[in-house]
């Protein structure tokens, strides 16, 4: 992120239910968010991270 500001991540499935979603303070840069994903079945997930008002939704496919 170009700037320090809180950052919102959501992970759902297919059917639109929230698997993980956390909120947190960043600084300035680059930054990781680690899933263990042995918790979830195979399939497609949506993932959205959100910073200073802009959303980026991606897919995820789980295949294990």
């Amino acid at each position: 992120i170009p700037n320090a500001g809180v950052v919102t991540f959501e992970l759902r499935n297919t059917l639109g239910q929230t698997i993980r979603a956390e909120e947190s303070s960043k600084t300035a840069g680059t930054h990781n968010i680690e899933l263990d994903v042995k918790s979830l079945s195979n399939g497609v997930y949506y993932y959205t991270v959100e910073y200073n008002k802009q959303r980026r939704t991606m897919k995820m496919v789980v295949n294990r």
